[in-house]
Protein backbone atom coordinates (compact mmCIF):
# COMPACT_ATOMS: atom_id res chain seq x y z
CA UNK A 1 0.00 0.00 0.00
CA UNK A 2 1.76 3.20 -0.74
CA UNK A 3 2.19 5.39 2.24
CA UNK A 4 0.42 8.69 2.90
CA UNK A 5 1.34 11.61 4.08
CA UNK A 6 -0.38 12.58 7.72
CA UNK A 7 -3.66 14.23 7.59
CA UNK A 8 -6.34 14.73 10.48
CA UNK A 9 -9.51 15.78 10.53
CA UNK A 10 -12.13 18.17 12.38
CA UNK A 11 -14.99 20.51 12.54
CA UNK A 12 -15.80 23.88 13.21
CA UNK A 13 -19.28 25.49 13.67
CA UNK A 14 -20.99 28.42 15.18
CA UNK A 15 -19.50 32.16 15.05
CA UNK A 16 -20.09 35.44 14.63
CA UNK A 17 -17.83 37.32 12.18
CA UNK A 18 -17.73 40.23 10.69
CA UNK A 19 -21.54 41.31 12.61
CA UNK A 20 -22.80 37.37 11.59
CA UNK A 21 -23.26 34.20 13.30
CA UNK A 22 -21.50 31.80 11.79
CA UNK A 23 -21.50 28.20 11.62
CA UNK A 24 -17.91 26.55 10.46
CA UNK A 25 -16.67 23.49 9.00
CA UNK A 26 -12.68 23.65 9.62
CA UNK A 27 -9.78 20.89 8.58
CA UNK A 28 -5.96 21.71 8.51
CA UNK A 29 -3.30 19.14 7.99
CA UNK A 30 0.84 19.72 10.14
CA UNK A 31 3.61 17.49 11.25
CA UNK A 32 2.58 14.07 12.96
CA UNK A 33 4.33 12.52 15.91
CA UNK A 34 6.53 9.67 15.79
CA UNK A 35 5.66 7.12 15.20
CA UNK A 36 3.99 5.26 18.81
CA UNK A 37 4.05 8.55 20.53
CA UNK A 38 1.15 9.46 22.29
CA UNK A 39 -0.20 12.20 23.61
CA UNK A 40 -1.74 11.93 27.41
CA UNK A 41 -5.67 12.81 27.25
CA UNK A 42 -8.01 14.67 29.46
CA UNK A 43 -11.34 13.42 30.11
CA UNK A 44 -13.47 12.90 26.86
CA UNK A 45 -16.38 11.47 26.67
CA UNK A 46 -17.39 8.85 23.86
CA UNK A 47 -21.06 9.03 22.07
CA UNK A 48 -22.72 5.80 23.24
CA UNK A 49 -24.62 5.75 19.60
CA UNK A 50 -21.26 4.94 17.99
CA UNK A 51 -20.29 2.56 20.83
CA UNK A 52 -23.17 0.74 20.41
CA UNK A 53 -23.17 0.52 16.91
CA UNK A 54 -19.17 -0.79 16.44
CA UNK A 55 -18.55 -3.78 14.86
CA UNK A 56 -16.29 -6.17 16.25
CA UNK A 57 -12.42 -6.19 14.68
CA UNK A 58 -8.99 -6.69 15.84
CA UNK A 59 -8.69 -8.76 19.20
CA UNK A 60 -5.71 -7.50 20.76
CA UNK A 61 -6.35 -4.94 23.87
CA UNK A 62 -5.89 -1.57 22.90
CA UNK A 63 -3.80 -1.06 25.77
CA UNK A 64 -1.54 -3.89 25.03
CA UNK A 65 -0.73 -2.49 21.68
CA UNK A 66 0.09 1.11 23.80
CA UNK A 67 2.47 -0.81 25.92
CA UNK A 68 4.38 -2.37 22.84
CA UNK A 69 4.44 1.19 21.37
CA UNK A 70 7.53 1.64 24.23
CA UNK A 71 4.79 3.69 26.87
CA UNK A 72 4.81 3.26 30.22
CA UNK A 73 2.05 1.75 32.46
CA UNK A 74 1.12 5.16 33.86
CA UNK A 75 1.13 6.29 30.22
CA UNK A 76 -1.09 3.82 28.97
CA UNK A 77 -3.30 4.58 31.69
CA UNK A 78 -3.79 7.95 31.17
CA UNK A 79 -4.59 7.83 27.65
CA UNK A 80 -7.77 5.20 28.21
CA UNK A 81 -8.47 5.99 31.24
CA UNK A 82 -9.23 9.31 29.45
CA UNK A 83 -12.37 7.94 28.18
CA UNK A 84 -12.77 4.83 30.37
CA UNK A 85 -11.96 2.42 32.42
CA UNK A 86 -9.68 -0.83 31.90
CA UNK A 87 -9.37 -3.69 34.03
CA UNK A 88 -5.80 -5.14 35.13
CA UNK A 89 -5.98 -7.79 31.72
CA UNK A 90 -5.85 -4.11 29.37
CA UNK A 91 -9.54 -4.56 28.54
CA UNK A 92 -13.11 -2.62 28.84
CA UNK A 93 -14.87 -4.04 31.10
CA UNK A 94 -15.23 -8.36 31.50
CA UNK A 95 -15.82 -8.66 27.80
CA UNK A 96 -12.86 -8.81 25.22
CA UNK A 97 -15.56 -8.63 22.52
CA UNK A 98 -17.05 -5.43 24.17
CA UNK A 99 -16.19 -2.84 21.10
CA UNK A 100 -13.84 -0.86 22.53
CA UNK A 101 -11.71 -3.51 22.94
CA UNK A 102 -11.79 -4.25 19.01
CA UNK A 103 -9.25 -0.50 18.35
CA UNK A 104 -5.98 -0.80 19.30
CA UNK A 105 -3.99 2.43 18.58
CA UNK A 106 -2.23 1.39 15.84
CA UNK A 107 0.01 2.66 13.35
CA UNK A 108 -1.35 6.37 12.20
CA UNK A 109 -0.65 6.18 8.57
CA UNK A 110 -2.06 2.65 8.71
CA UNK A 111 -4.80 3.71 10.78
CA UNK A 112 -5.47 6.80 8.42
CA UNK A 113 -5.79 5.35 4.98
CA UNK A 114 -8.15 2.58 6.55
CA UNK A 115 -10.18 5.77 7.50
CA UNK A 116 -10.00 6.93 4.34
CA UNK A 117 -9.28 10.30 5.74
CA UNK A 118 -7.49 11.67 2.69
CA UNK A 119 -10.36 11.07 0.12
CA UNK A 120 -13.37 11.41 2.46
CA UNK A 121 -12.07 14.72 3.95
CA UNK A 122 -9.44 16.28 1.49
CA UNK A 123 -11.83 16.08 -1.35
CA UNK A 124 -12.85 19.13 0.07
CA UNK A 125 -10.26 20.93 1.98
CA UNK A 126 -7.31 20.39 3.91
CA UNK A 127 -7.76 17.04 6.77
CA UNK A 128 -6.68 18.79 10.19
CA UNK A 129 -3.98 17.73 12.83
CA UNK A 130 -5.46 16.03 15.97
CA UNK A 131 -3.78 18.67 18.04
CA UNK A 132 -5.52 21.54 16.86
CA UNK A 133 -8.42 20.67 18.81
CA UNK A 134 -8.14 20.33 22.48
CA UNK A 135 -8.81 16.86 23.61
CA UNK A 136 -12.02 17.18 25.47
CA UNK A 137 -13.60 18.57 22.96
CA UNK A 138 -13.24 15.58 19.87
CA UNK A 139 -16.34 13.75 20.68
CA UNK A 140 -18.44 16.88 20.09
CA UNK A 141 -16.64 17.41 17.06
CA UNK A 142 -17.29 14.02 15.34
CA UNK A 143 -21.06 13.99 16.20
CA UNK A 144 -20.85 17.47 14.38
CA UNK A 145 -19.23 16.46 11.53
CA UNK A 146 -21.51 13.74 11.46
CA UNK A 147 -24.24 15.85 10.71
CA UNK A 148 -22.43 17.92 8.42
CA UNK A 149 -21.55 15.25 6.55
CA UNK A 150 -25.26 13.82 6.10
CA UNK A 151 -26.57 17.78 5.33
CA UNK A 152 -23.92 18.48 2.29
CA UNK A 153 -24.52 14.57 1.20
CA UNK A 154 -21.20 13.76 0.49
CA UNK A 155 -20.27 11.08 -2.09
CA UNK A 156 -17.88 9.77 0.50
CA UNK A 157 -19.64 8.54 3.91
CA UNK A 158 -18.96 6.84 7.06
CA UNK A 159 -20.93 4.11 8.73
CA UNK A 160 -21.20 4.75 13.09
CA UNK A 161 -18.51 2.20 13.41
CA UNK A 162 -16.31 4.23 11.27
CA UNK A 163 -16.93 7.30 13.51
CA UNK A 164 -15.93 5.45 16.09
CA UNK A 165 -12.87 4.72 14.62
CA UNK A 166 -12.22 8.28 13.74
CA UNK A 167 -13.10 9.48 17.34
CA UNK A 168 -10.48 7.24 19.07
CA UNK A 169 -8.19 8.87 16.35
CA UNK A 170 -8.41 12.13 17.10
CA UNK A 171 -8.94 11.34 20.99
CA UNK A 172 -5.92 9.64 21.33
CA UNK A 173 -3.56 11.89 19.13
CA UNK A 174 -4.58 15.29 20.81
CA UNK A 175 -3.65 17.09 23.72
CA UNK A 176 -4.50 19.67 25.85
CA UNK A 177 -3.83 23.14 25.59
CA UNK A 178 -2.33 25.48 27.62
CA UNK A 179 -3.83 29.21 28.73
CA UNK A 180 -2.05 31.81 26.66
CA UNK A 181 -0.91 34.42 28.95
CA UNK A 182 -2.90 37.11 30.83
CA UNK A 183 -4.34 39.93 28.76
CA UNK A 184 -1.42 43.20 29.38
CA UNK A 185 -3.16 45.40 32.28
CA UNK A 186 -4.44 48.96 31.10
CA UNK A 187 -1.33 50.89 30.45
CA UNK A 188 -0.30 53.79 28.43
CA UNK A 189 -3.66 56.01 27.42
CA UNK A 190 -6.93 56.39 30.20
CA UNK A 191 -10.20 55.90 28.79
CA UNK A 192 -13.52 56.40 30.29
CA UNK A 193 -16.61 54.76 29.06
CA UNK A 194 -20.36 55.79 28.59
CA UNK A 195 -23.29 54.39 26.75
CA UNK A 196 -24.40 55.77 23.45
CA UNK A 197 -28.13 56.43 22.05
CA UNK A 198 -30.40 53.84 23.68
CA UNK A 199 -29.28 52.05 26.76
CA UNK A 200 -31.71 49.06 27.51
CA UNK A 201 -32.34 47.62 30.53
CA UNK A 202 -30.56 45.31 32.56
CA UNK A 203 -32.11 42.09 31.52
CA UNK A 204 -31.93 42.47 28.05
CA UNK A 205 -28.32 41.53 26.17
CA UNK A 206 -27.76 43.30 23.00
CA UNK A 207 -26.72 42.31 20.11
CA UNK A 208 -25.36 44.55 17.70
CA UNK A 209 -23.62 43.32 14.43
CA UNK A 210 -21.54 46.53 13.97
CA UNK A 211 -20.35 50.41 13.92
CA UNK A 212 -19.19 52.41 11.69
CA UNK A 213 -17.81 56.29 12.41
CA UNK A 214 -19.22 59.14 9.80
CA UNK A 215 -20.35 62.15 9.50
CA UNK A 216 -23.66 61.52 7.56
CA UNK A 217 -25.00 64.88 8.12
CA UNK A 218 -21.97 66.26 6.95
CA UNK A 219 -21.90 68.87 9.22
CA UNK A 220 -17.87 68.41 10.22
CA UNK A 221 -18.73 66.45 13.48
CA UNK A 222 -18.34 62.63 13.94
CA UNK A 223 -21.59 60.00 14.04
CA UNK A 224 -22.57 56.41 14.32
CA UNK A 225 -23.82 54.03 12.18
CA UNK A 226 -25.09 50.61 13.60
CA UNK A 227 -27.01 47.51 12.92
CA UNK A 228 -29.03 46.60 15.70
CA UNK A 229 -29.95 42.55 15.22
CA UNK A 230 -32.35 42.25 18.23
CA UNK A 231 -34.22 45.59 16.83
CA UNK A 232 -33.82 44.86 13.24
CA UNK A 233 -32.57 48.08 12.93
CA UNK A 234 -30.14 50.70 10.92
CA UNK A 235 -29.87 53.30 13.38
CA UNK A 236 -28.10 56.72 13.31
CA UNK A 237 -26.33 57.97 17.00
CA UNK A 238 -25.39 61.83 16.32
CA UNK A 239 -25.01 64.75 18.68
CA UNK A 240 -26.98 67.63 19.92
CA UNK A 241 -25.86 69.48 21.96
CA UNK A 242 -24.25 67.37 24.35
CA UNK A 243 -26.24 64.60 24.22
CA UNK A 244 -25.65 61.37 21.81
CA UNK A 245 -29.32 60.94 20.01
CA UNK A 246 -30.05 58.03 18.18
CA UNK A 247 -32.46 57.77 15.42
CA UNK A 248 -33.96 55.02 13.54
CA UNK A 249 -33.34 55.02 10.02
CA UNK A 250 -34.65 51.29 8.21
CA UNK A 251 -36.05 48.41 10.05
CA UNK A 252 -34.98 45.07 8.37
CA UNK A 253 -34.43 41.53 8.97
CA UNK A 254 -31.04 41.32 11.17
CA UNK A 255 -29.39 44.30 9.32
CA UNK A 256 -25.39 43.32 9.53
CA UNK A 257 -23.58 46.55 7.91
CA UNK A 258 -23.88 49.99 6.73
CA UNK A 259 -21.30 52.05 4.63
CA UNK A 260 -22.09 55.45 3.19
CA UNK A 261 -21.43 56.13 -0.30
CA UNK A 262 -23.18 58.91 -2.77
CA UNK A 263 -24.87 56.76 -5.06
CA UNK A 264 -26.48 59.45 -7.14
CA UNK A 265 -24.24 62.54 -7.45
CA UNK A 266 -26.16 65.16 -5.41
CA UNK A 267 -23.50 65.48 -2.86
CA UNK A 268 -25.96 64.17 0.06
CA UNK A 269 -24.85 60.70 2.06
CA UNK A 270 -26.76 57.52 0.84
CA UNK A 271 -25.96 54.58 2.63
CA UNK A 272 -25.45 50.77 1.51
CA UNK A 273 -27.11 48.43 4.04
CA UNK A 274 -25.82 44.48 3.71
CA UNK A 275 -28.35 42.66 5.80
CA UNK A 276 -27.70 39.02 7.00
CA UNK A 277 -31.03 38.04 7.45
CA UNK A 278 -30.98 35.97 9.96
CA UNK A 279 -28.58 35.33 12.76
CA UNK A 280 -28.98 31.91 13.24
CA UNK A 281 -27.16 29.44 10.72
CA UNK A 282 -28.99 28.72 7.96
CA UNK A 283 -28.57 28.02 4.03
CA UNK A 284 -31.70 29.75 3.03
CA UNK A 285 -31.94 32.18 0.88
CA UNK A 286 -32.49 35.10 3.51
CA UNK A 287 -29.31 38.01 2.52
CA UNK A 288 -29.93 40.81 1.02
CA UNK A 289 -28.88 44.47 -0.31
CA UNK A 290 -30.79 47.79 0.02
CA UNK A 291 -29.52 51.05 -1.08
CA UNK A 292 -31.37 53.99 1.30
CA UNK A 293 -31.53 57.41 -0.39
CA UNK A 294 -30.79 60.28 1.24
CA UNK A 295 -33.21 63.40 0.25
CA UNK A 296 -30.61 65.90 1.33
CA UNK A 297 -33.12 66.62 4.67
CA UNK A 298 -31.90 63.18 5.74
CA UNK A 299 -35.05 61.11 5.16
CA UNK A 300 -33.94 57.72 3.41
CA UNK A 301 -36.01 55.69 0.32
CA UNK A 302 -35.30 52.00 0.65
CA UNK A 303 -34.55 50.10 -2.45
CA UNK A 304 -33.64 46.43 -2.23
CA UNK A 305 -31.29 45.90 -4.80
CA UNK A 306 -30.69 42.19 -3.70
CA UNK A 307 -32.02 39.64 -2.96
CA UNK A 308 -33.02 35.52 -2.95
CA UNK A 309 -28.83 34.74 -1.67
CA UNK A 310 -27.53 33.85 1.57
CA UNK A 311 -26.70 35.40 4.64
CA UNK A 312 -25.04 38.55 3.48
CA UNK A 313 -22.06 40.00 5.59
CA UNK A 314 -20.86 43.12 3.68
CA UNK A 315 -21.50 44.81 0.55
CA UNK A 316 -19.41 47.82 -0.41
CA UNK A 317 -19.31 50.67 -3.43
CA UNK A 318 -17.23 50.57 -6.10
CA UNK A 319 -16.98 51.40 -9.74
CA UNK A 320 -15.42 48.03 -11.47
CA UNK A 321 -16.60 48.81 -14.72
CA UNK A 322 -15.48 52.65 -14.93
CA UNK A 323 -18.70 53.97 -16.46
CA UNK A 324 -18.88 56.26 -13.91
CA UNK A 325 -21.75 55.05 -11.31
CA UNK A 326 -21.49 53.34 -8.54
CA UNK A 327 -21.55 49.43 -8.45
CA UNK A 328 -21.51 47.04 -5.55
CA UNK A 329 -19.20 44.44 -4.56
CA UNK A 330 -20.64 42.00 -1.95
CA UNK A 331 -19.64 39.06 0.73
CA UNK A 332 -22.34 35.79 0.65
CA UNK A 333 -21.78 33.98 4.11
CA UNK A 334 -24.35 31.36 3.68
CA UNK A 335 -24.02 28.59 6.20
CA UNK A 336 -22.52 25.34 4.92
CA UNK A 337 -23.64 24.64 1.12
CA UNK A 338 -24.88 28.42 0.25
CA UNK A 339 -21.78 31.25 -0.26
CA UNK A 340 -20.59 33.61 -2.56
CA UNK A 341 -18.67 36.84 -3.81
CA UNK A 342 -20.32 38.73 -6.40
CA UNK A 343 -20.88 42.06 -7.79
CA UNK A 344 -23.90 43.83 -8.49
CA UNK A 345 -23.26 45.99 -11.91
CA UNK A 346 -25.33 49.48 -12.34
CA UNK A 347 -26.67 50.00 -15.54
CA UNK A 348 -27.93 53.49 -17.39
CA UNK A 349 -30.96 52.84 -16.04
CA UNK A 350 -29.83 52.66 -12.03
CA UNK A 351 -30.45 49.22 -12.26
CA UNK A 352 -28.77 46.26 -10.90
CA UNK A 353 -27.72 43.10 -12.09
CA UNK A 354 -25.89 40.18 -9.95
CA UNK A 355 -22.72 38.40 -11.17
CA UNK A 356 -21.66 35.79 -9.08
CA UNK A 357 -17.36 35.56 -9.25
CA UNK A 358 -16.79 32.22 -6.51
CA UNK A 359 -18.87 30.32 -5.30
CA UNK A 360 -17.84 29.23 -1.82
CA UNK A 361 -19.43 29.93 1.70
CA UNK A 362 -17.70 32.14 4.52
CA UNK A 363 -17.28 35.89 2.84
CA UNK A 364 -16.90 37.97 5.09
CA UNK A 365 -15.59 41.12 3.85
CA UNK A 366 -14.57 42.33 0.43
CA UNK A 367 -12.65 45.58 0.18
CA UNK A 368 -12.51 47.44 -3.08
CA UNK A 369 -8.47 48.82 -3.86
CA UNK A 370 -6.54 49.29 -6.84
CA UNK A 371 -4.03 45.90 -6.43
CA UNK A 372 -1.84 46.45 -9.77
CA UNK A 373 -1.66 50.15 -11.03
CA UNK A 374 -3.88 50.01 -13.70
CA UNK A 375 -7.38 51.65 -14.18
CA UNK A 376 -9.41 49.29 -13.13
CA UNK A 377 -10.37 49.06 -9.25
CA UNK A 378 -9.77 45.33 -8.03
CA UNK A 379 -10.76 44.30 -4.74
CA UNK A 380 -9.80 41.93 -1.14
CA UNK A 381 -11.99 39.35 -0.06
CA UNK A 382 -11.94 37.46 3.27
CA UNK A 383 -13.50 34.13 3.51
CA UNK A 384 -13.68 31.73 6.19
CA UNK A 385 -15.64 28.57 6.72
CA UNK A 386 -13.46 25.76 6.21
CA UNK A 387 -11.19 28.16 3.28
CA UNK A 388 -9.87 30.71 5.74
CA UNK A 389 -8.36 32.91 3.00
CA UNK A 390 -7.72 35.89 1.96
CA UNK A 391 -7.62 36.84 -2.03
CA UNK A 392 -7.05 39.25 -3.95
CA UNK A 393 -9.69 39.86 -6.73
CA UNK A 394 -7.96 41.62 -10.13
CA UNK A 395 -10.35 43.35 -12.37
CA UNK A 396 -9.38 42.01 -15.97
CA UNK A 397 -12.39 43.69 -17.84
CA UNK A 398 -16.05 42.47 -18.70
CA UNK A 399 -16.68 41.84 -15.54
CA UNK A 400 -13.90 39.19 -15.56
CA UNK A 401 -11.66 38.84 -11.97
CA UNK A 402 -8.65 36.86 -11.47
CA UNK A 403 -7.90 35.31 -8.49
CA UNK A 404 -4.29 35.62 -6.31
CA UNK A 405 -4.36 33.68 -3.21
CA UNK A 406 -2.88 36.22 -0.11
CA UNK A 407 -3.22 34.42 2.41
CA UNK A 408 -4.33 31.08 3.67
CA UNK A 409 -4.05 30.07 6.93
CA UNK A 410 -2.20 26.71 8.41
CA UNK A 411 -5.46 25.25 9.82
CA UNK A 412 -9.39 26.16 8.77
CA UNK A 413 -9.86 26.40 12.90
CA UNK A 414 -8.32 29.67 12.72
CA UNK A 415 -11.28 31.60 13.24
CA UNK A 416 -10.82 34.69 10.89
CA UNK A 417 -13.27 37.43 11.89
CA UNK A 418 -12.05 40.86 10.16
CA UNK A 419 -9.39 42.94 7.81
CA UNK A 420 -8.82 46.26 7.13
CA UNK A 421 -6.79 47.67 4.38
CA UNK A 422 -4.08 50.58 5.70
CA UNK A 423 -0.68 51.85 4.74
CA UNK A 424 0.86 50.59 8.32
CA UNK A 425 4.31 50.49 7.44
CA UNK A 426 3.41 54.27 5.72
CA UNK A 427 5.56 52.90 2.59
CA UNK A 428 3.42 54.13 -0.25
CA UNK A 429 1.02 51.00 -0.12
CA UNK A 430 -2.15 49.06 1.57
CA UNK A 431 -1.10 46.50 4.14
CA UNK A 432 -3.60 44.23 5.57
CA UNK A 433 -4.36 43.77 9.56
CA UNK A 434 -6.58 40.91 10.13
CA UNK A 435 -7.64 39.21 12.93
CA UNK A 436 -8.96 35.73 13.76
CA UNK A 437 -10.92 34.85 16.91
CA UNK A 438 -14.58 33.32 16.10
CA UNK A 439 -15.03 30.57 18.42
CA UNK A 440 -18.20 29.54 19.04
CA UNK A 441 -16.99 26.04 17.06
CA UNK A 442 -19.05 24.11 18.76
CA UNK A 443 -21.49 24.18 21.54
CA UNK A 444 -20.14 25.95 23.54
CA UNK A 445 -17.02 28.94 23.66
CA UNK A 446 -13.34 27.12 22.34
CA UNK A 447 -11.06 29.63 22.17
CA UNK A 448 -7.54 28.95 21.20
CA UNK A 449 -3.92 30.00 21.38
CA UNK A 450 -3.70 30.86 17.93
CA UNK A 451 -6.79 33.53 17.83
CA UNK A 452 -4.74 36.80 17.84
CA UNK A 453 -3.58 40.01 15.41
CA UNK A 454 -1.52 40.05 12.90
CA UNK A 455 -0.19 42.41 10.11
CA UNK A 456 0.16 41.22 6.65
CA UNK A 457 3.15 43.14 4.73
CA UNK A 458 2.55 44.54 1.52
CA UNK A 459 5.78 43.37 -0.09
CA UNK A 460 4.62 43.92 -3.98
CA UNK A 461 3.38 41.74 -7.25
CA UNK A 462 0.67 40.71 -4.72
CA UNK A 463 3.14 39.29 -2.36
CA UNK A 464 2.45 39.39 1.18
CA UNK A 465 5.00 38.76 4.54
CA UNK A 466 2.48 37.68 7.61
CA UNK A 467 4.00 39.45 11.21
CA UNK A 468 2.41 38.15 14.00
CA UNK A 469 1.47 40.48 16.57
CA UNK A 470 -0.61 39.21 19.70
CA UNK A 471 -2.16 36.55 20.51
CA UNK A 472 -5.62 37.46 21.97
CA UNK A 473 -8.23 35.20 22.58
CA UNK A 474 -11.35 36.15 20.66
CA UNK A 475 -10.04 39.00 18.49
CA UNK A 476 -12.69 40.22 16.39
CA UNK A 477 -11.46 43.65 15.35
CA UNK A 478 -8.75 45.66 14.24
CA UNK A 479 -8.50 48.88 12.85
CA UNK A 480 -5.36 51.25 12.74
CA UNK A 481 -5.19 54.69 14.34
CA UNK A 482 -2.92 57.09 15.92
CA UNK A 483 -4.06 56.50 19.35
CA UNK A 484 -1.26 58.44 21.24
CA UNK A 485 -0.88 61.29 18.93
CA UNK A 486 2.57 60.93 17.91
CA UNK A 487 2.72 60.65 14.06
CA UNK A 488 2.60 56.83 13.54
CA UNK A 489 -0.21 54.41 13.14
CA UNK A 490 -0.97 52.00 16.19
CA UNK A 491 -3.61 49.24 16.55
CA UNK A 492 -6.79 49.41 18.36
CA UNK A 493 -8.44 45.37 18.91
CA UNK A 494 -11.65 44.31 20.67
CA UNK A 495 -12.48 40.20 21.82
CA UNK A 496 -15.92 38.95 20.82
CA UNK A 497 -15.19 35.61 22.63
CA UNK A 498 -12.65 35.16 25.91
CA UNK A 499 -12.47 33.83 29.10
CA UNK A 500 -14.73 36.43 30.15
CA UNK A 501 -14.84 34.50 33.66
CA UNK A 502 -10.83 35.82 33.84
CA UNK A 503 -11.49 39.05 34.99
CA UNK A 504 -8.01 40.16 33.67
CA UNK A 505 -8.85 39.40 30.16
CA UNK A 506 -9.31 42.64 28.45
CA UNK A 507 -11.95 43.38 25.84
CA UNK A 508 -10.13 46.22 24.54
CA UNK A 509 -6.46 46.57 23.65
CA UNK A 510 -4.20 48.89 21.89
CA UNK A 511 -1.11 48.01 20.13
CA UNK A 512 1.66 50.75 20.54
CA UNK A 513 3.50 51.32 17.68
CA UNK A 514 7.15 52.55 18.46
CA UNK A 515 7.78 54.24 15.15
CA UNK A 516 10.31 51.57 13.77
CA UNK A 517 6.56 49.12 13.71
CA UNK A 518 7.17 47.32 16.91
CA UNK A 519 4.51 46.83 19.20
CA UNK A 520 3.71 47.02 22.75
CA UNK A 521 0.11 45.93 23.85
CA UNK A 522 -1.74 47.69 26.84
CA UNK A 523 -4.87 46.64 28.01
CA UNK A 524 -7.91 49.38 27.69
CA UNK A 525 -10.39 47.86 29.89
CA UNK A 526 -13.19 45.30 30.24
CA UNK A 527 -16.11 47.55 30.92
CA UNK A 528 -18.04 46.12 29.10
CA UNK A 529 -17.15 42.12 27.62
CA UNK A 530 -18.37 40.51 24.05
CA UNK A 531 -17.52 43.35 21.48
CA UNK A 532 -18.04 42.39 18.06
CA UNK A 533 -17.00 45.80 16.12
CA UNK A 534 -14.77 48.77 16.57
CA UNK A 535 -14.45 52.13 14.47
CA UNK A 536 -11.72 54.75 15.75
CA UNK A 537 -12.63 58.96 15.48
CA UNK A 538 -12.56 62.30 17.50
CA UNK A 539 -15.88 61.64 18.81
CA UNK A 540 -15.40 64.58 21.44
CA UNK A 541 -13.74 66.69 19.45
CA UNK A 542 -10.70 67.38 21.44
CA UNK A 543 -7.92 66.53 18.81
CA UNK A 544 -7.31 62.60 19.87
CA UNK A 545 -8.93 59.38 19.06
CA UNK A 546 -11.36 57.98 21.03
CA UNK A 547 -13.56 54.71 19.91
CA UNK A 548 -16.88 53.29 19.90
CA UNK A 549 -17.68 49.47 19.82
CA UNK A 550 -21.00 47.30 19.65
CA UNK A 551 -21.71 44.60 21.83
CA UNK A 552 -23.05 41.15 20.82
CA UNK A 553 -23.33 39.25 23.67
CA UNK A 554 -24.39 35.83 22.30
CA UNK A 555 -22.79 34.54 25.81
CA UNK A 556 -23.56 35.70 29.41
CA UNK A 557 -20.82 37.56 31.23
CA UNK A 558 -20.53 36.27 34.54
CA UNK A 559 -19.39 39.63 35.76
CA UNK A 560 -22.38 41.64 33.92
CA UNK A 561 -20.53 43.62 31.78
CA UNK A 562 -23.10 44.64 29.30
CA UNK A 563 -23.06 46.80 26.90
CA UNK A 564 -24.94 47.70 23.51
CA UNK A 565 -23.44 50.70 21.81
CA UNK A 566 -20.44 52.34 23.45
CA UNK A 567 -18.13 55.35 23.53
CA UNK A 568 -14.56 55.06 25.20
CA UNK A 569 -13.02 58.58 25.71
CA UNK A 570 -9.74 59.12 25.59
CA UNK A 571 -8.31 61.07 28.39
CA UNK A 572 -4.91 61.22 27.58
CA UNK A 573 -1.94 59.16 29.22
CA UNK A 574 -2.06 57.52 32.25
CA UNK A 575 -0.06 59.72 35.09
Amino acid sequence: MKKKTDHRFMLRAVGFTGGVLLLVLATFAADRPREGEMLKAEALAVPEMYVQKRMAGEKDAPSDTLRRRGLTEEEVRATCFSCHEINEEGYVGEDPNHPLNQIPLRDRNVWEVELNLPIACGMCHTVVEPTSIPQRRWSDVIEHMQGIFEKREWPVTYEDDQWLDILHFYATGSKTFSDIPDDPPPSGLRFTVSGMGRIPPASIYPMVGNVNVVDLDQNNQPDVLATDFLLGSLVWIHRVDTAWVEETLAYTPTPAKAETCDYNGDGHLDILLACIGNASPTDDLVGSVLLLTNDGSLKFRADTILTDVGRLADARPVDFDNDGDMDVVVAVFGFLTVGEIGWLEQDDEGRFEYHSIIKKAGGIHVIPTNLNDDDRMDFIGLIAQEHEEIIGFVNKGDGKFEQHLIYKAFTPAFGFSGIELVDLDEDGDLDIIATNGDAIDLPGVMVLPYHGIQWLENKGNLEYEPHPLLSYYGAYRAVPGDMDGDGDLDILAVSLFNQWVNPTRMSAIWLENDGALNFTPHGIGVEVSSLISVDIGDMDMDGDLDFVTAGMHVMKDPHKRIGRINLWTNEGPME
